[in-house]
């Protein structure tokens, strides 16, 4: 995984410009958070891999008439791990996904988001290059509907989607019914923002677009474009 990660900083241009030729980030954003981030990413999984350890622990349970417990905790991996990414970080988002699954002990199935597949496919050739054996790390493109087949297949351990309330919905309802399958939900509408009223309708326009590219877990508002003139007073 350290390896995987010194080859996505290795071509991190060709990454780079391969994200913004297909999503229409800027090429700065594409270089620090497709890149950089994700290198930064893989990394802390790859140190956890070395910690994740079965335990043998005496908890702190209320003794009611000098009774002793023991607890344990044991390294056991689940499988294969199905994970479903958003067209908006499609490198950061499954390193992510991919680096706690195989960090773990599990394999990973990715499906690259319609608009956004190439990056992604670019990644999973470094994470071969790497040494990532056969099977482990795997990449899928096309539409939606593809989940219908995957998530209710046996072989398919776990369910990870970053996306949309609606998608969430579905793929939830989906895993329950697939013998009460492990689900993780990351979900959200694009984010909220606020423009005082003195702020030209071009300033709104451009801010607005520039956020949807950039913004996540917060509430941002950009009062001019391309990063440079952030002026807080003027937000709200």
């Amino acid at each position: 995984m350290l390896r995987f990660a010194d080859l996505i900083e290795q071509h991190g241009e060709e990454i780079a410009q391969l994200e913004t030729l297909q999503s229409g980030k800027l090429l700065s954003l594409s270089r620090m958070i497709e890149v950089g981030w994700a290198a930064q990413f893989l990394r802390y999984y790859a140190g956890w891999a070395t910690k994740i350890a079965g335990q043998t622990l005496t908890p702190s349970v209320p003794s009611a008439n000098g009774e002793k417990y023991t607890a344990m905790t044991l390294r056991q991996p689940l499988g294969v791990v199905f994970g479903i990414i958003p067209w908006n970080f499609p490198v950061m988002i499954p390193i992510w996904k991919l680096g706690a699954a195989l960090a773990t002990g599990n394999t990973a199935l990715l499906k690259s988001a319609s608009p956004t597949p190439f990056s992604l496919l670019r990644v999973a050739e470094l994470g071969k290059e790497a040494g990532l054996p056969d099977g482990v790390l795997n990449v899928i493109n096309g539409p939606g509907k593809l989940g219908d087949q995957i998530i209710p297949d046996d072989r398919i351990a776990k369910v990870s989607l970053t996306g949309s309330v609606r998608t969430g919905h579905i793929i939830a309802d989906a895993a329950m019914k697939a013998n009460l399958k492990h689900v993780t939900l990351e979900l959200g509408g694009k984010n909220a923002a606020g423009f005082l009223p003195d702020m030209s309708v071009e300033e709104i326009v451009n801010g607005m677009f520039e956020a949807r590219l950039y913004a996540y877990r917060a509430n941002l508002c950009l009062c001019r474009t391309f990063l440079g003139a952030y002026q807080p007073n003027r937000c709200g």
